[in-house]
């Protein structure tokens, strides 16, 4: 059976974490109305595209991995206002350009896996960024345009660690 429903959990007024992990959909989700969701794991769902997050109004951490999501999700994530993490790691991502500085209180970025050759130099606007994983992609080096990332302390990339200071 496919469930591409979870609304029914917005009943639940202390719920703050999702895992609706390894269920197979037909690529799309509706999500519950919640003031109480933090914490929303959506991974390997076979989703192509990002569910409407602007729902969950006190949502903090996403993660979207192993799933089909081919371009990154700016527009719509740019709706959860108090989200910090996100993780859609192991897609078939491109980082084209959008307005990302839209994500204005993003601090952890995830896109491991991702089979990225390329950033698109809009990508550094982000303006709260502190993390960000890039390792097992296409990228030979780092990206020029990486130090308009003012907040970036870690960076994960290549099989390797990279500490920033600032």
């Amino acid at each position: 059976m496919i469930i591409a429903s979870i609304s029914y959990l917005g009943k639940l007024a202390f719920l703050k974490r999702v895992s609706w992990d390894y269920n197979v959909t037909n690529g799309r989700i509706k999500l519950p109305k919640s003031t109480s969701i933090e914490k929303l794991s959506l991974d390997q769902n076979n989703l192509s595209r990002v569910p409407k997050v602007k729902r969950l109004k006190k949502l903090t951490a996403l993660s979207l991995s192993s799933n089909q999501i081919n371009a990154f999700p700016v527009k719509q994530l740019a709706k959860a206002k108090k989200l910090k993490e996100i993780e859609i790691k192991e897609n078939p991502l491109s980082i084209g350009f959008a307005e990302y500085e839209k994500l204005i209180g993003v601090e952890v970025l995830k896109l491991n896996k991702c089979d990225i050759s390329s950033i698109d130099p809009s990508f550094y606007r982000l303006p709260a960024l502190k993390e960000l994983r890039l390792q097992e992609n296409l990228l030979t080096n780092l990206p020029n345009g990486i130090s308009a990332l003012q907040q970036l302390s870690k960076i994960y990339s290549i099989n390797f660690i990279l500490k920033v200071c600032p």
